[in-house]
């Protein structure tokens, strides 16, 4: 993988961060939810460059198809500190904010970044790849290169941003460990898995968080997010750094129910099993 420069890039998301940091001053848990977040952008960057270097569709010397592929997943949760801010002016009763749509809106006020092969992938990468499918924005792309492009970019920023989220939950030091407790475990009530939940994460399917009822749906709404894993590396690297076995872990923390413990990991394993021979035969 060529050495691409993004220091520049890498200011632009400190500068929005400082910005949020100093407009949550009179709050604590806004402040760590914005440390949070930059934390969490340069695990997204590292993941990003983890995928990069061992799939062989980013062998390649198109500079500026890598160069897109870097600035997306770097560049993919800016639009957070804007959420964050807002969800502090909004206390006790904040909103819900598409942060994704505030990324995607910040860069294509930039002309540099108004790019599709930028910009698509942003705003699509935190909902189901079939929106991006859908979106008159990728139907109209004309070059079919450009719509591979955008594609495997697409792959690339999706995959980085769930490693790096898994990676951050099995590592997490007490700042994040105060976020987790008062964002996750503070704002719902535990009482088992919803049908819908089980229903889905059975068949193998990402969960769809508009079901989402209690504690233990929303973790097991995490361990769905393997089931949207594209690359064999992002599934190595879960495997090599053992975050779907902490993800297990965390689930059997907060679930009394053994029996679907059981039935939760021999699921999950299948998948990841059946996702390696694929790999093999491709």
């Amino acid at each position: 993988m060529q050495n691409i420069d993004t220091k520049q890039a890498e200011e632009l998301l400190r500068k929005y961060y400082k910005k949020c940091y100093d407009n949550v001053a009179g709050s604590d848990f806004y402040r760590l939810f914005a440390d949070e977040k930059l934390q969490h952008s340069f695990q997204v960057i590292g993941a990003g460059n983890y995928i990069m270097r061992h799939e062989k569709v980013f062998q390649t010397d198109r500079p500026d198809f890598l160069w897109s592929a870097k600035l997306a997943y770097l560049f993919h949760d800016i639009g957070r500190f804007k959420e964050i801010e807002c969800k502090c002016k909004e206390e006790p009763s904040p909103q819900k904010h598409n942060h994704a749509m505030y990324s995607y809106e910040i860069l294509k006020a930039i002309p540099e970044y108004d790019k599709a092969e930028i910009l698509l992938p942003i705003k699509y990468h935190s909902c189901m790849i079939e929106k991006l499918y859908e979106g008159d924005d990728f139907k109209s792309l004309k070059d079919k290169q450009t719509q591979e492009d955008v594609k495997h970019i697409s792959f690339l920023v999706r995959d980085a941003d769930k490693i790096a989220n898994y990676y951050l939950m099995k590592t997490s030091e007490a700042k994040s460990d105060k976020v987790f407790n008062d964002l996750f475990l503070a704002r719902c009530r535990f009482g088992g898995v919803s049908d819908a939940i089980l229903r889905d994460f059975l068949a193998q399917k990402v969960t769809n968080n508009a079901d989402i009822r209690t504690g233990e749906d929303w973790m097991l709404s995490y361990l769905s997010w393997t089931f949207d894993l594209n690359y064999k590396a992002s599934f190595d690297f879960c495997t090599k750094t053992g975050c779907f076995k902490n993800l297990l872990e965390i689930f059997n923390k907060y679930t009394s129910d053994k029996g679907l413990q059981k039935q939760v990991e021999a699921t999950l394993y299948d998948y990841i099993n059946n996702r390696y021979q694929q790999f093999k035969g491709e």
